[in-house]
This record gives structure tokens, sequence and C-alpha cells, in this order.
């Protein structure tokens, strides 16, 4: 078994240290040593447990410590990734002589691994008893790059083999390098599949680590979203999780609730903390930032404001584009430099009390005396910041202006447990910050209305959390017009995600405006469409009252309140509707808003659709493709598809047709955009009845989260599509017909549910006996021989001619691109057959059709 030692939360050098109980050898270091033989456990006594997620890692690392000429590995990561609980793991499997070992501080660290390795005085190697198979060198990086040099030329010649564990690796012949990653994260999650989510590797670290400390803790339905949302916002990290279960298990899970609910969202600086104040950093070395030039020092202490990281068009707002040249930073710009002031200590903007630029923290030492001119920040000051891993970068993109940039900067637990003391105010940091992320939701916002989509759902599903803890620094500012304008840019992505309008509600400060306000007015339109889409029509009403004298000046006001007016018709007056979506239309056409005139035709043939005028419905749908195809607007052509695919249930392969063709378009645009294009058709707003559209959108989701990586492939960064829908949809039916629903449309292929739902039936039929649920996973599946007669295959005619070939070639091992590519048909006609295979033979995965192809075999 491989494993770790250390108390929860513990890492690097603490994890094994003389309080640990590891021996303490006469020369001033630490040991653990293990003798000759089969592997064995730790000879410190302490707690073992197993290492979670490093397999993988431990195969790889243990195959290039056997490689010859190879003299030794270093691993090197961030604090807190796992390093040194991955050299433990590794050792531990090494048949032979193992030594742990840690210098102390009292003695020349050479000299004191020579003491230790001979059990007391000694100056020449030949006094060492025996050559070791692996040393293990940790905690070493204060030595630095020449010190750790000098120790391991030491150390190489007294074991024929090191694995040193760096925060950054060293030149030295003979030894590889290896780089420690964070554990994978969660991508979504949903109720459909706990047992799958319980097997992530974050997760696993995280919930036993919270077991151990609350032992009657479980995952289950009701807290499985913030612990993978938990997971994937410390981005992996295992020190991290693990000081995160320390803190779930004295304040309850639901302490992070406000970090993961959109709600009221936290900034994950603010919940990393939190997680922060039960425990040390954790890194190999202690973090300091005392010796950092001011720059570096100012820098960090901006990056704070920022949730969930933040690219460098974002740090250029608030610190200006290079050090000679002013950027959009925020405060007002000096008299001589032109670039954005950089506060100072608590208390002031930029100067202390005696009226001289102070290093944050006060101590003066790098102080500018005599003047108050603002000071920009180079990005030279990023340097020292990742040398030392108070900055981490990652690939995971973040929004910018012009759309989207594949890399991300973050700050660990450790720097902002460094910086606790030196805190500078941040109040002007804030404000800037806030500016720049509400004229990056308004980007975003024109990109998903014009042509570039997938940039714009990507830019704010990126920086959804710097967003909202933009929207709190307005409203606490008391900047109602720019809050107003930023929850109307957020609509945008709400509504091509089919999301919940989570900030609408945000907006009751502004109630007490001027009731002509033209934000106020716009407000109130907000908070009308949230209700109108939940099912509330009284509490729409009330607002959209309020929006009332603002319609006669502003076109798109009008236009918004005939449409919203239409949504919240009784059932039995879609007459009435249809005639104030038309007018609708023409206002938005007036405003020379075409996206938003081709939202309204969509609502309108829905609403044609469900009067029972299937003719009628066609004629808007048709038209929007037109238009919105020649304007790029795949968003709206893609949901006007699916619509006609439903209109054309029956017609067989026309609605295949319309239904390839809008996926083919909607696949690039990402999950969330696919999901809620599906939502917009089977649970329009203009269908009767808030519990059936609800439990639609159940079905709905478990449909799409059965097929997802089928139809999509798998996600490169979490977006929690599924399960930012689930959550609201269980308060509204219930645990019960929630599950329920979930599992029924788990068992419907997607296609079908759009087809019976525009057949004039619910989405999926009427309920039937289910078998247990066990969660989807991906198998590889070696290349099978002897295929049996077809006839054998149908299991008794169960399956078509078709789905029996199917069959064979899944038990081939082939995946759906290629059984298509043989076959000759599409990949979602295949992802359907796969389906009722599925169904038909009670099968949860494409193994268990293996399987049971497998089994009729001869031997």
């Amino acid at each position: 078994m491989t494993t770790e030692v250390a108390p929860p939360g513990a890492t690097g050098a603490a994890a094994r240290g003389p309080a640990a109980g590891a021996a303490t050898g006469p020369a001033g270091g630490s040991a653990t040593r293990r003798a000759a033989g089969p592997v064995g456990g730790s000879a410190t006594g302490s707690v073992v447990r197993p290492v979670v997620g490093r397999d993988r890692d431990i195969a790889e690392l243990l195959a290039l410590l056997g490689e010859p000429g190879i003299r030794g590995v270093q691993l090197h990561g961030g604090p807190g990734i796992g390093k040194s609980r991955l050299a433990e793991a590794a050792a531990a499997q090494v048949r032979g002589r193992v030594l742990n070992w840690l210098p102390m501080a009292r003695m020349d660290p050479v000299q004191a691994l020579i003491r230790q390795l001979a059990g007391g005085p000694a100056d020449r190697p030949e006094d060492v008893p025996e050559p070791l198979d692996l040393l293990v060198l940790d905690g070493l990086d204060a030595l630095g790059p020449e010190g750790l040099r000098e120790l391991l030329d030491a150390a190489l010649r007294y074991a024929a083999r090191v694995l040193l564990t760096v925060r950054y690796p060293v030149a030295v012949p003979g030894l590889r390098e290896f780089r420690v990653a964070a554990l994978p994260v969660p991508l979504d999650c949903s109720a459909l599949d706990l047992a799958g989510l319980a097997g992530v590797p974050s997760v696993r670290l995280f919930t036993e680590r919270l077991r151990e400390l609350h032992p009657g803790f479980l995952l289950d339905d009701a807290n499985q979203h913030l612990v993978a949302r938990i997971c994937a916002g410390l981005r992996g990290v295992p020190g991290a999780l693990c000081r995160a279960a320390r803190v779930a298990a004295t304040e309850g899970l639901e302490v992070f609730a406000t970090a993961v609910d959109e709600n009221a969202p936290l900034p994950l600086t603010d919940l990393a903390a939190l997680i922060d104040s039960y425990g040390d950093a954790g890194p190999d070395s202690p973090v300091t930032v005392a010796d950092l030039p001011p720059d570096a020092l100012r820098l960090l202490c901006l990056a704070r404001v920022f949730t969930g990281g933040f690219g460098a068009e974002a740090l250029r707002a608030l610190t200006g584009p290079d050090g000679s040249a002013p950027g959009g930073g925020y405060g007002h710009p000096g008299p001589e430099s032109g670039g954005p002031e950089v506060p100072g200590p608590k208390g002031g903007a930029g100067t202390g009390g005696s009226g001289r630029r102070e290093r944050p923290g006060g101590d003066g030492a790098h102080s500018t005396q005599g003047t108050d001119r603002p000071r920009r920040i180079g990005y030279r000051a990023l340097e020292p910041l990742r040398a030392r891993h108070l900055l981490a970068v990652s690939p995971l993109p973040s929004g910018t202006l012009d759309g989207l940039a594949r890399v991300r900067m973050h700050l660990p637990p450790a720097a902002l447990a460094a910086t606790r003391a030196v805190l500078p105010d941040l109040t002007r940091a804030r404000q800037a910050h806030a500016r720049y992320y509400a004229e990056l939701a308004g980007a975003a916002a024109r990109r998903i209305r014009g042509g570039d989509q997938h940039g714009g759902i990507a830019a704010f599903h990126a920086e959804e959390p710097n967003i909202g803890a933009a929207l709190s620094t307005l409203l606490a500012a008391g900047d109602h017009r720019q809050a107003v304008q930023l929850v109307e840019s957020a609509c945008h992505f709400w509504r091509a995600t089919g999301a919940p309008f989570v900030w609408a509600e945000q907006l009751a400060a502004a109630d007490g405006q001027d009731p002509d306000d033209p934000a106020a007015a716009r407000a109130a339109l907000i908070r009308a469409e949230a209700r109108a889409r939940s099912g509330e029509p009284e509490a729409a009403r009330l607002q959209m009252a309020r929006a009332e004298r603002a319609a006669t000046a502003d076109p798109a006001v009008a236009a918004r309140l005939l449409h919203l007016r239409a949504l919240i018709e009784p059932p039995g007056r879609l007459g009435a509707a249809v005639g104030l979506l038309r007018q609708s239309v023409a206002r938005w056409r007036e405003a020379g808003d075409q996206h938003a005139a081709a939202h309204v035709l969509l609502d309108l043939a829905a609403a044609h659709f469900h009067a029972g005028d299937r003719e009628a419905a066609v004629r808007p749908a048709q038209k929007v493709v037109a238009d919105a195809v020649s304007r790029g607007d795949v968003l709206n052509s893609g949901t006007a598809l699916l619509q006609l695919s439903a209109y054309a249930a029956g017609s067989g392969p026309e609605a295949e047709e319309y239904f390839h063709r809008a996926m083919a378009g909607l696949r690039g645009l990402g999950a969330a955009a696919v999901l809620g294009s599906f939502v917009r058709v089977v649970a329009s707003p203009m269908r009767p009845g808030a519990s059936a559209r609800a439990l639609s959108t159940v079905r709905l989701l478990g449909g799409f989260h059965a097929s997802r990586e089928d139809m999509l492939g798998t996600a490169a960064v979490p977006d929690f599509a599924v399960s930012r829908l689930e959550q609201r949809l269980r308060r509204l039916l219930g645990d019960h017909d929630f599950t329920q629903a979930l599992r029924e449309g788990a068992a419907t292929p997607l296609y079908d549910q759009i087809t019976r739902a525009g057949g004039g039936q619910d989405a999926v039929p009427p309920p039937v006996a289910l078998a247990p649920h066990h969660p989807r996973t991906t198998y590889a599946t070696g290349t099978a021989t002897g295929r049996p007669d077809p006839a054998t295959t149908s299991f008794g005619g169960v399956l078509t001619a078709r789905q029996s070939e199917v069959c064979e070639l899944v038990a081939e091992g082939m995946s759906n691109k290629q059984i298509a590519h043989r076959l000759q048909i599409s990949e979602w006609t295949v992802v359907n057959h796969m389906r009722e295979i599925m169904r038909k033979l009670d099968c949860t995965s494409r193994v268990g059709v293996a399987g049971r192809v497998l089994s009729l075999r001869p031997a």
C-alpha cells in the first residue's frame, strides 16, 4: 500500500519533524531509516494513511528511479502540492536500504548528512557502513541552488539513487525532473453520479480527511455540489484541501456555501483566508515577504482583491501596463507618473501618517521620503512572486475585454497567509476591480449578442466570481446605475445557458431610487424577468409596474415589457401572448436589436406550438434560422433548429437533420450553452405550468449528464453546467420527484426528449420500473475476436439488427466515432443506439454492454 505519514493538513517538513515522532540523529538531522527487505511501514509510528490519487505518479516515479544512468529524481512544485507525500509513498515501495532525511538548523547540512549515515562522526565516505539504495532529501529549499548542489554531490557518493523535493529544480547531471501537479478536480456533478464524484481524487482526499475528523460525514445529494465546487475552487491542491477539511469539520460544510452559491458570492480569497486560519500555510519551508522588493510586495497585496484568479489584463487595470506607461488603473494619476496610484498602509491610500510613502507593514524600510508621488508597478515585480510560489500560473482560461486568454494567475493560501499582517487599504483597488469587471461583463454580453458567442460565454464563465464580487462593490458604493448595467450584461449569459437570474434580487437596493430614473426601471425589468421565468407571475407584475413610466421614452424598455407580459399570460390566453410577442419583435426591430428580436421570435414559435398551431410555429423558427445564420448568431440559430426538430416530430429524417445541424453549431459554444438551448425548447417559458416545465428540465438534465461525454467530449475546465440548475430544481420539486425525474431522463436519449416534446408528449414516456442507477464510467476495452451470429447478439429479438451490429463493435473496443465511420451513420445516431441498447439490456455503461456480448462467445 502507498502511504503517507502526517497529521491532517500537515505538509513538507512539518509532517515528519521530531514532533511527528521521527528519530533525530546526533548530528542534528532527522531521519526515518528502513532496513533491507520487503516494503514495510514507516519507522515513525505515526498514523498510516493511503495516498490519494497518486497511483500513476508513483508508478512513473518508480520507473524513473529504475532507469539505467539515472542517479535520482527531483520532485518539484509549489507549496502544499504533495511533493513530500509522493516521495514517501514512492520510497515505501523501494526494496533495500532507504533513508528519509531532513536537515536541521544546528550545523552544516553536508556534515550532518555524513554523520547521520555513519551513525556518528565520520570524515570519509568509507566510514559509512553500507551504501543506501535510496536517499530521500526533503525540505531543502532554504539551502539555495549552490547549497543543494553541494549536498547532492555528497549524497550521491553514499546512495545509489536520490529522491529530492524542491520548489524549483536545480541543474545537476543525472537527476531527472518530475513536476508534481495538483489532483484532478470535478468538472461538473449530478445527483445521478455520486459514486463518480466520490472517485475524483481531489474529492476523495477532501472527504477522507473530513471523515477522519467528522466520522458521521457522508457525501450525499444535499452536499455534493458544495464539495465539488470547494475542490474545484481550491484547484485540487492537497494542502489546501486538507485544511479545508479541518475547517468543515469544525465549522460545518455549510460555512462554504457563500463561496460557491451564486446568490451570495464570497470571494474565494476570503475562503482561502478562512482555510488558512485553521493551520499553517503548509509549504516545505516558511514563506516570508519581509525581504520582497517593494513593488513585488505591493503587487502581492493588490492581487488579493481578485476572486478565484485573474488574468494579465485585469492586473494591468490595477497596476498599469508596464513600468513606463499609464494603464486603466484605479485611483487618480499622479502629477508626474501618469500611472495609477498604489495604495499604502492601512489608514491611507498612499502615505503613512508622517507624509512619506511606506512599504506595506509600516516599517519604512523601503520608503520614498518626502513625496506622495504614486508608484506604478512593472511586470518585473511578478518574477520574485513566481520564484517563491507566491503567485501560481495555470492554463485555466481568464476573460479579457477581447474574449479569452488561456492563462490564469492565482494566489495560493501561502501568499494570503504571508500578507495578512502587511495589508494596505484596498478600497480603491476594489473600486478599480469593480470598474474593470463591469466593463468585461459588458464586453462579454456584446460578444454573446454578436458573432463571437463562444468567447463571450467562456469569458463570462471564467470571470463569474470576479464579476459577482464587482457587483457587491458597486452596490456597497451606491453606484446603482453601473450595478444595473452589470446585471443586464449578466442576463445575456444566463439566458444563453438556461441559468437562473441569480443576482437579480441584489438590485432590490434600487427600489428606493427615483421611479423616473432609467436605472431603476431597468432594475425592475430584470427582477420581473427573473420572477416570470421562475413561475411567479404576481411578483413579476409588481416589478413591471415600476417600469411602466420609462416605456414611453425607451423603445427597448417597451419591447421588454411586452415580452414579459406575454411570459406571464395565463395558460388559457396563449392567443393574447402571441399578439404581445409580435409587438415586442416589432419594437426590438425598431430599436435595431436583431439578437433580442430573434430571442422573442423563439418564444413566439413556442407560443404558437403550445396553442396547437404547429404550422404557425414553424414560420418564426425558420425566420430565426435564416436571420441568425446571416449574422453569425449560432446560439439563436441552434435553438431554432432544435425547435424545428421538435416541430417536425414524426417526419423521421427531417427531424434528425434539424437536430444534427443544431448540434453541429451549438457544440462549439460549450456544455452550458448546449444545455441552455435544450432547456429553451423542452421547457420553454411559453409552456403552461411551472411544475411541468421544472420536471421536463430535470429529465433533460438527466439525459444531458448521461450523454454529455459522448456528445461533447471531456470538458477542459470545470463548468458545473448541470449542477447549477439541479440545486434550484431540487428545492422546487422536492427530493422524491426530482430524483425520479432525473433517472427517467437519464434513460431517455436527448433526441427522443426533443421529438417527444414536439409530438405533444411529455419529454419521457410514463415511468417504468428502473434498475438501480450506477454511475457512467468510461473504460478502455481490448479487441475481441470470435464474433457470434448477429441473431445470437439480438438477445432473443430484444435488439434490432442495427443495435446488434453496434453491440458487436462496442465489444471490439470501438469508440462512437469509429462505429459511425464503420456503419456509415452519424455519430449522434450511434449515441441514440447506445442509449437504447443500455436501456434494453439493463446495462449502465459500455463495458456492461461489451460484457453481455462477450458472455455469448465461446470460450
